[in-house]
């Protein structure tokens, strides 16, 4: 893949890894040590900043099938029809083109349970998405008849998603909505608040504040890429350690955006029982917690 980069940038070269079709700033970043990603026909390094008219090639990943592979995985939830886990962090739901790297659908297929087609062959299973260093609750559809009666339930909101950050900054408000739409800004390597955008809703309420930092529970209505990143930091809130939407300077030291999904809620659309599944806090978001008084 070819790229000419259109502006300068103040930013390092691994920070802009979802315009480059990576899931993972880690993952893009360990492809430029590698020597995968030139600017100019030359290697760079990560903090390599971006000005206007560099050539950036990032070179082809063979193709090979995906091997299982056990990872440190959770089961929340499992039954004939479903399978509900709790991802780690730093782990991509479903393998990209672009990189290597071990993945939720690696893990799937060392556990050997049924799953749906998905979208295409790498995506086995998959109904939804959670970023790759976002962690929590993941949705697995273990057949076809299974998986398109989720993907409408999440398409008409009758599945409540629930989220657990911990952010910059003190909200006046104890409970409030986010209402603004969402769609690709000036910067093609992010999402933004823009008056064309797709419609997007986010309801907010505060748990805990401390210091300069809140714990905010979140209730999204929508599924928007990255749209709780982009809604908070639009409002002032952005999620501490976010790489993208964050703050460049932050008192606290986080290696990645402290953002949970901490429950799924839904009628199961063949035992036709309420479902309410939640997965806890993981070590690194507790240890933010407590730096920032909030835990």
């Amino acid at each position: 893949m070819k790229f000419t980069w259109l502006e300068d940038s103040d930013n390092r070269l691994d920070t802009f890894y979802a315009w480059f079709d990576y899931t993972s700033r880690s993952i893009f970043a360990r492809a430029i040590d590698e020597g995968l990603v030139t600017v100019n026909d030359k290697t760079v390094k990560r903090n390599y900043k971006l000005t206007n008219g560099d050539r950036v090639e990032i070179q082809p990943m063979e193709d090979e099938n995906i091997t299982p592979k056990d990872l440190n995985i959770d089961i929340l939830y499992e039954d004939d029809h479903i399978l509900m886990i709790n991802k780690p962090p730093f782990l991509a739901v479903h393998p990209a083109k672009s990189f290597k790297g071990d993945t939720v659908v690696h893990w799937l297929l060392h556990y050997g349970c049924k799953l749906s087609d998905g979208e295409d062959e790498n995506r086995p299973g998959i109904v939804h998405r959670l970023d790759a260093d976002t962690t929590g609750v993941l949705l697995i559809a273990k057949d076809n008849r299974i998986h398109q009666k989720l993907k409408e339930m999440f398409q008409n909101h009758k599945v409540r998603k629930q989220y657990i950050a911990i952010v910059h900054g003190l909200p006046k408000e104890d409970t409030f909505t986010i209402q603004d739409p969402i769609g690709r800004g000036n910067n093609p390597t992010k999402m933004a608040v823009v008056t064309n955008g797709r419609n997007a809703i986010t309801h907010v309420h505060v748990l805990k504040r401390a210091q300069d930092f809140s714990l905010l529970e979140l209730e999204i209505e929508t599924g928007r890429t990255h749209q709780i990143r982009v809604h908070l930091s639009h409002k002032g809130f952005p999620i501490v350690g976010d790489p993208v939407y964050g703050r460049k300077k932050e008192k606290i030291t986080a290696k990645r955006q402290m953002l949970h999904a901490k429950s799924l809620r839904f009628q199961h659309p063949v035992l036709k029982k309420e479902l309410h599944v939640e997965a806890p806090l993981p070590n690194d978001f507790k240890e933010v917690g407590k730096k920032t008084l909030l835990i």
